[in-house]
């Protein structure tokens, strides 16, 4: 059974892990208020865009969200005109999924954006600090 200070211990290497995420969401966030895209959203557009060519299962499983919340989402970048379906022809119960030529130019422009922003010496300076505070606490844990 693990002990009071082992506990403390891993909660405060996930509260680090945390501040982390909260710093790169809102790296993230800051160019997604122009684009009126959710974080969910451009999470699965982003997964979409690597794929090339996928399914809701596939993006249920990859980024851990219900199937029915996948479909919500995707039906709104549909509807955005960011990515589009076709039905399987091997399996006509399966959409396919991919990005349409407007996807593709919102990503790359978000993701030099994003870029641009982690280049910034305050907020690099910020995660860098954060990722070590996590290794020394990693180490100590081992």
């Amino acid at each position: 059974m693990l002990e009071d200070k082992d506990i403390k211990f891993q909660l405060e290497i996930f509260e680090k892990l945390l501040q982390i995420r909260r710093h790169i969401d809102q790296l993230l966030t800051l160019e997604l208020t122009e684009t009126n895209l959710s974080m969910r959203e451009w999470e699965l557009l982003m997964y979409v865009n690597q794929l090339q060519k996928t399914n809701i299962s596939k993006l249920a499983r990859l980024s851990r969200i219900q199937k029915t919340l996948v479909s919500k989402n995707i039906w709104q970048l549909i509807k955005l005109e960011l990515v589009q379906s076709q039905v399987n022809q091997k399996d006509r119960r399966q959409l396919n999924i991919s990005m349409t030529v407007e996807g593709q130019k919102q990503t790359r422009t978000i993701e030099r954006q994003v870029s641009r922003n982690l280049k910034n010496p305050q907020l690099a300076a910020e995660l860098m600090g954060l990722s070590k505070q996590v290794m020394e606490l990693s180490r100590k844990l081992n």
